[in-house]
């Protein structure tokens, strides 16, 4: 009996390794997402109010509805070289997001797994029935 109780233990110890590590995990991605977002919004600002001439109020504004993929129109890429570079950048915007959205809902996941498991822990209850 004491045998099995320190095998719940382990096990228990072992399961909280995991759910830390997968959490860590989540966190880590979340802020690689962001600053990759960051990054890939400045740089279109940057590249839209240089090469399309677009003033830094509407370059923050194209990019922003560009990457929500809201796209209104009223605002299109002019230049051959703005027109070959806006599909790119909606590229990686759609999977910045994506990877932002998944990052966050595997951390929120994992969060209510730790919750269910502290409350519904089932080494012990097992040993409570012996």
């Amino acid at each position: 009996m004491h045998f099995g109780t320190a095998q719940n233990q382990y096990e228990e110890e072992l399961q909280n390794t995991s759910d830390e590590q997968s959490k860590k995990e989540a966190k880590i991605q979340i802020g690689l997402t962001i600053t990759l977002a960051v990054f890939i919004m400045i740089s279109g600002v940057i590249f839209f109010h240089y090469y399309e001439g677009l003033t830094w109020l509407d370059s923050w504004y194209f990019v922003v509805i560009t990457l929500t993929t809201v796209g209104y129109g009223d605002i299109t890429p002019q230049t051959s070289l703005g027109k070959f570079i806006t599909p790119i950048f909606v590229i990686l915007g759609i999977g910045m997001i994506t990877s932002l959205i998944t990052g966050v809902n595997k951390y929120l996941i994992q969060r209510r797994i730790n919750k269910f498991n502290a409350k519904h822990n089932t080494s012990n209850n097992r040993n409570k029935l012996t």
